[in-house]
């Protein structure tokens, strides 16, 4: 069974719901009498509801992996151009909902896990100042990682002026006193 919804005025024509073309193959078209037969059955459709308010519900396949800019735009472009009535209101669901649950959940576990790992690293080193210098460090290191990625993209290797050398290698000449076990 195929459902298909019409203006009231082809509705009233079966014939001209029935001349309508219809694609065969790669070239062909057909009129749909030719493949298939009308009947007409009454219908009631269901009136979703949550929370006791009615519901409609749009859904979209995204061309893109970027969920959240892409709610961000067609909430900006919703509130510029809609105007709501009264009682009315418009919500993004779904994997953006999902989303943003994960987002909120992120917000307390990251600092909490940092939380949690700084005190591991006072207590083996019995020092909240040591702890501390060695937390400094975690932005330089996250810094000199991303660079070297960029750098170094395919294992590790880094093309510098028609020589390739290794990122160990460059980094050994960037800090002098740094000893690197290569195997």
């Amino acid at each position: 069974m195929i459902v298909v919804r019409m203006p009231e005025a082809l509705r009233a024509e079966p014939s001209a719901i029935l001349a309508l073309p219809l694609r065969v193959g790669e070239f062909g078209m057909v009129p749909l009498s030719r493949v298939a037969r009308l009947r007409q059955t009454p219908a009631v459709e269901p009136i979703l509801h949550d929370g006791g308010k009615r519901r409609a519900a749009l859904m979209v396949n995204l061309a893109t992996s970027d969920l959240a800019g892409y709610v961000a735009k067609a909430q900006a472009a919703v509130n510029d151009q809609v105007k709501l009535p009264p009682g009315y209101r418009i919500e993004f669901g779904g994997q953006f909902h999902q989303l943003e649950a994960a987002n909120r959940r992120l917000e307390l576990v990251v600092p909490a896990a940092l939380l949690l790992i700084f005190g591991l690293v006072c207590a083996a080193l019995g020092s909240v100042r040591e702890a501390a210098i060695v937390y400094a460090g975690i932005p330089f290191a996250v810094t000199l990682d991303s660079t070297l990625e960029i750098l170094c993209p395919q294992n590790g290797e880094c093309e510098a002026s028609n020589s390739t050398t290794s990122a160990t290698g460059r980094l050994g000449q960037s800090f002098p006193g740094l000893e690197i076990d290569q195997q």
